[in-house]
């Protein structure tokens, strides 16, 4: 059984704050994902808001994590391995003969 207001409605609201928050305020738009995500489901884990705030919650959750992987792949998250690492530090000193030039 769909529930107009649970099922169809929280999707619903987390689609309108997405296509406002991008038209009006496009800065604003990461921010309304994870405020939309996680009040949905802190509200919901303390009982408040029913199903509705547990489905605002879950239809938020994409939008939320795009925005993660977006902000990831800013930081330069590697998709390759390390190719080397050095095991010990470089030494501290110069190494013999290390100043002398051949003429």
């Amino acid at each position: 059984m769909i529930r107009l207001a649970e099922d169809l409605g929280a999707p619903a609201v987390v689609a309108a704050v997405d296509i406002g928050t991008e038209k009006v305020k496009p800065e604003w738009n990461e921010y309304a994902s994870y405020i939309a995500c996680g009040l949905g489901y802190v509200l919901a884990s303390m009982g408040i808001g029913g199903n509705l705030a547990k489905n605002i919650g879950i239809a938020s959750l994409p939008w939320a994590a795009k925005h993660i992987a977006t902000r990831a792949g800013a930081f330069g998250v590697s998709s390759r391995p390390v190719s080397r690492i050095r095991r010990y530090p470089s030494p501290a000193q110069e190494t013999p003969f290390g100043g002398v030039r051949l003429v």
